[in-house]
């Protein structure tokens, strides 16, 4: 993908998002508070079929959010990471049906039960081992962070992390043109 077809793509995504309501532009222009405002949250989606439930579960073992998470902090999945998964145009959207099996085999394998139906640290042992038989899980996790930390889809991690967002430079520190700023060392402007 070259630059000027991910900056199309950035655009009609935030064009499309806050179209449907997935993404308040408003909030992004404002966000510059540092505070963490959980009720600019998207509401949620609701995962139906077995690759949601597994991908959500992925998410969430990735960076935990709301559900997981012990401190209650949002995480991965409030930030629109399943959005970003099952994008077609994202190169993660090809390998979701074999992150699946793979994490729902050794699920079954390890605690007789579905990925999703395990607690956090039973789905961190199994990512870990389906970490090392898939290398594209490297990829998909990448993509879940980016989602939260890069602000893919809102600004949820933005927030959380307390950043300002784009600034408009720096602040003015009292420096004007023309104006003398050090002292010569000799008389007539020469080096000694």
């Amino acid at each position: 993908m070259t630059r000027r077809e991910f900056l199309k793509y950035i655009g009609y995504s935030t064009l499309y998002a806050s179209l449907f309501g997935a993404l308040d532009i408003c909030s992004l222009a404002g966000c510059g508070s540092g505070k963490f405002n959980p009720q600019t949250i998207p509401p949620s989606f609701i995962p139906a079929t077995t690759e949601e439930k597994t991908m959500s579960a992925f998410i969430d073992t990735v960076l935990p959010g709301y559900a997981s998470d012990p401190e209650g902090s949002p995480g991965a999945l409030e930030a629109g990471a399943l959005t970003v998964l099952f994008d077609r145009s994202y190169p993660t959207y090809a390998f979701i049906p074999i992150a699946t099996a793979l994490l729902n085999n050794e699920a079954q394998n390890s605690y007789n039960k579905a990925f999703y139906e395990l607690d956090l640290n039973s789905r961190t042992s199994v990512l870990s081992i389906v970490e090392k038989q898939l290398a594209y899980i490297s990829l998909l996790i990448q993509f879940v962070e980016g989602a939260f930390y890069l602000a893919f889809v809102n600004d949820v991690g933005y927030q959380y992390m307390g950043y300002p967002g784009a600034n408009l430079g720096y602040v003015d520190q009292g420096f004007s043109f023309n104006t003398q700023m050090s002292q010569e060392l000799t008389n007539d402007g020469n080096l000694p």
